[in-house]
Order: structure tokens, then sequence, then C-alpha cells
């Protein structure tokens, strides 16, 4: 798949999956490996290889190269930000 129809099923089917994710790392990251996140996102999309702390966020391996996503926080909001890497 390429990097924008990537984007756009991530941004589309797994938004509420991050951002869930990334709110229960705020309470549980001196507890938790973030190993286990990874295998819990890599369970819904494809292609995730990694995963980051700061900021929170994933990488995917797509057909036309690397894409980041990451969860960012805007005043009371929290969205995704796609970013095509490589």
């Amino acid at each position: 798949m390429k990097r924008n129809q990537m984007w756009e099923k991530v941004n589309n089917e797994n938004a509420e999956l991050l951002i869930s994710l990334w709110e229960r790392w705020q309470d549980e990251k001196e507890y938790e490996d973030i190993g286990d996140y990874l295998k819990h996102i890599q369970q819904s999309i494809d292609n995730v290889i990694s995963i980051t702390k700061r900021p929170f966020g994933i990488k995917i391996k797509c057909d036309d190269g690397l894409m980041k996503v990451d969860v960012m926080k805007k005043g009371n909001y929290l969205n995704l930000r796609g970013s095509f890497i490589q």
C-alpha cells in the first residue's frame, strides 16, 4: 500500500486506537513495556515496524517508503499527524 493510502486508512480506521494507547501510555509509562503497545498496534495496522515514545507514534513500511504517524496534543484535543520519511 502506498503512503497516502496508508495514511487515509490509519487516520480513518485506527485513530481511536492510537489515541487511546497514547492516553494509557501517559498514565502507565513507568510500569508498562512500550513493546507490548507495538505488538497490540501490529494486530490492527499492517507493516508497523517500530514505535516511538516521544512523540508517541509509529513507523510504517509502505510500498513507496516509510511513514511516521504521531499522536499530537493541541490544547484539549488529540489528533494524528502523518509525515512521509525516506
